[in-house]
């Protein structure tokens, strides 16, 4: 059920104090490991190949890592990481503590810079993966 969060009675249990604790727990990661950022897969699985027939069925993934960071509001940006053996491209996220968007943005400049991993998409007749018709 779809709740406005301005006039919901029970929004601070349900929204606002879970949300202060998930970035509380996010904030005392960084802190406590001095870190400057996270880096992790932007997705559980290689997406689904939709040039196979997918058998008049929805995609099944994938299914995003990257949600987390906007439901507690913290900055974060995918960037190509690199290609699974049969070619289809990968994303890895980064995250930073709050507020600190322009040093994601550095980060994330560099980490392309280094990697050159960003390239056109390959247009294919038949699926990247392996085994593919």
């Amino acid at each position: 059920m779809q709740r406005n969060l301005e006039s919901d009675p029970e929004a601070e249990a349900n929204y606002y104090e879970p949300r202060r604790l998930a970035l509380a727990a996010y904030n005392e990661v960084f802190e406590r490991l001095h870190l400057d950022g996270l880096v992790y897969p932007a997705i559980q699985m290689p997406p689904p190949d939709e040039t196979m027939p997918q058998d008049g069925r929805l995609s099944e993934g994938p299914h995003s890592d990257t949600s987390w960071v906007n439901m507690i509001g913290v900055p974060a940006v995918v960037v190509p990481g690199g290609f699974y053996p049969g070619g289809l491209p990968f994303g890895l996220e980064l995250s930073a503590k709050p507020w600190h968007d322009g040093d994601l943005l550095g980060y994330a400049y560099s980490y392309e810079q280094a990697t050159r991993h960003r390239h056109p998409p390959v247009l294919v007749e038949s699926g990247l993966l392996p085994n593919a018709p």
